[in-house]
């Protein structure tokens, strides 16, 4: 038995998904669904418009629970766009809160015979304007004004086919997908996104009542089936001094982060 990918997320029209273990986590059938702008807010299932003051990104955040209805929340937050560039018009985040979930297992899902792309990217960066503004991100960095910084470029693709059939094509092709793979379709805003990151920052544990982060630093290939060669690029990463200093740095950056936790019982460790 397969499944037509492509229909049933079709037939969704909102979702999102995450790639777990057995397959797909699949949530779908929204009871809310909210996108935050700087000064308003739209509630993109009643179609209206709530101004800040009533309902804010900031209150959402600070109020969102790790623990009941959150199971069933996703939020996608577009903070890499930096807070000096904003206008009113810029997304800075949408909130959707779903009533059901399941798991499409792995079995289930086939990859189309016509595989979907992309076309080659409309723009590209300019290595002049790259030159200039790596420069005055080592300048910052050697000032000591920072010492982690994403110098990353907005690229524009014109798609051959629809969000959907190229996520369908994109799923089926398990060994390509990241362990923390996830996205969402928002057809209110036009919008479907995409994540395919091997990294994971935070991690909440119900049982266990911790937060857990997974960065990542350093990458080298291999076969994910082959155990010996796992263990041996770990050893090489670890012995690089490299790839080592820049999994401490980051480590202890998330490690500051989860120190702020105001609770008596808190306690942030770095452990490899």
């Amino acid at each position: 038995m397969t499944l037509n990918l492509k229909k049933f997320l079709t037939d969704l029209d909102y979702f999102s998904f995450f790639r777990v273990k057995a397959g797909l986590l699949i949530y779908s059938k929204p009871k809310e669904a909210i996108a935050f702008y700087p000064h308003y807010t739209v509630n993109l299932l009643q179609n209206s418009v709530v101004s800040k003051r009533d309902k804010s990104i900031e209150n959402e955040l600070q109020t969102t629970s790790l623990l009941g209805d959150s199971e069933k929340t996703v939020w996608h937050l577009t903070y890499e766009y930096g807070g000096d560039n904003l206008n009113n018009d810029q997304l800075l985040g949408v909130k959707l809160v779903y009533e059901q979930k399941e798991i499409l297992p792995w079995k289930l899902i086939t990859s189309p015979k016509e595989p979907a792309g992309l076309e080659s990217p409309l723009n590209s960066p300019d290595f002049q304007d790259y030159l200039s503004k790596f420069k005055k991100v080592q300048s910052h960095l050697l000032n000591g004004d920072c010492y982690q910084v994403n110098l990353t470029h907005l690229f524009r693709f014109d798609m051959k086919v629809d969000f959907c059939d190229y996520l369908a094509t994109f799923l089926a092709r398990k060994f390509s997908i990241g362990a923390y793979a996830h996205g969402s379709s928002i057809p209110a805003l036009h919008l479907g996104i995409l994540s395919n990151s091997p990294e994971c920052l935070f991690q909440y544990d119900l049982k266990k009542r911790q937060v857990l982060s997974f960065p990542i630093k350093g990458t080298l290939a291999l076969n994910e089936d082959n155990p010996e060669q796992v263990r041996q690029a770990w050893r090489q990463l670890q012995a690089d001094p490299k790839n080592r200093a820049e999994l401490i740095m980051i480590a202890d950056l998330l490690r500051n982060d989860l120190s702020r936790i105001q609770s008596t019982f808190t306690r942030a460790s770095r452990r490899f």
